[in-house]
Formats: C-alpha cells, sequence, structure tokens
C-alpha cells in the first residue's frame, strides 16, 4: 500500500465460504456487510444487499461507505489486514476449503460499476489461495477425490459444476 499515492480509491473484500464487503468510512468502527458464499445471486440482487440501489432500482450513496480515498481509510486498511485470519468455517480433513470467488468477484463488479460512473476507470486486483469450491464460478467440488475440470471436460460436456 505504501506504493499507492494517497487520493487512490480503495475497496477490500476478503472472502472463503461467505464474502465480506468491509466497509472502509469510519476509523474507530469496523462494519462489514456479509454476502452467503453458498448462494448464486443476480447482479442486482448484490446491488440491493450492498444497498447501492434503492427498491426502484436507484443508485444511493453508499458507495461511498465501501470505497475510500487511501489516506482517508489507511488506518482500518491497515487494521483489517493486521487481523486478517482463515475463514472461521470448519474445514474437514481431505476436503478442500469452501471458497467463493464467484461471489467476491461478483461484489467488487458492482462496486466497481458504481464508481466508474463517477471517476472513469476502476481496477480490481484479485488475490485467492485455491480453486473457486462453492457458488457462482465453482469449478472443483469439495472432496479431493474429486479433480479440477479441464477443458477438455468442458469442451465434451462431462463435468458437474457446469449450469
Amino acid at each position: 500500500m505504501t506504493n499507492l499515492p494517497s487520493n487512490c480509491l480503495v475497496g477490500f473484500i476478503t472472502f472463503g465460504k461467505n464474502v465480506y464487503i468491509h466497509q472502509l468510512y469510519n476509523n474507530e468502527l469496523q462494519t462489514i456487510t456479509c454476502v452467503r458464499g453458498t448462494k448464486s445471486y443476480t447482479d442486482k440482487e448484490i446491488e440491493r444487499v450492498l444497498r447501492l440501489t434503492d427498491k426502484n432500482g436507484n443508485k444511493t450513496t453508499m458507495i461511498s461507505k465501501y470505497i475510500a480515498s487511501l489516506e482517508n481509510c489507511d488506518i482500518i486498511l491497515n487494521d483489517i489486514l493486521d487481523n486478517i485470519n482463515h475463514d472461521d468455517w470448519n474445514q474437514e480433513t481431505n476436503k478442500r476449503p469452501e471458497i467463493a470467488t464467484g461471489i467476491a468477484v461478483q461484489c467488487s463488479i458492482a462496486l466497481a460499476t458504481q464508481l466508474v460512473g463517477q471517476v472513469g476507470c476502476c481496477r480490481i486486483i484479485l488475490m485467492t489461495s485455491g480453486a473457486c469450491t462453492v457458488g457462482s464460478g465453482k469449478i472443483v467440488d469439495i472432496p479431493y477425490d474429486k479433480k479440477l475440470r479441464m477443458y477438455h471436460d468442458i469442451y465434451n460436456k462431462d463435468v458437474e459444476t457446469i449450469k
């Protein structure tokens, strides 16, 4: 973060079985919006869950709670990074961790879409430690005996994780 300009806008999302969108507007109180990673959402549903739009589909000002300039949120962002840990959900042996990458990306795209209208451009950086195993974007089942799908499996429609 030290290489980023102080006026750049940032947001922070963590995920495992669930997706946590951190609100960065208040340095004293950490507030998180949680989205279930095991459920599939439409883009409109994500916008409603994050309160980016109201019931009529009109944009709200909630984007300012999730996205802030680095100079205004560096304390809370560093605190989040210092206290980040493994997903709280129990992981059984011989099973992959439950990772909801698809929903996390969908949430970040919803935030970016709102932001692009205000600033003109945006970048999403994804850091993950494994394949998406739950929710939309799932590419492999949780048991290790199920193999990760390959291109030829998709081409031959020999996979269970495609809808």
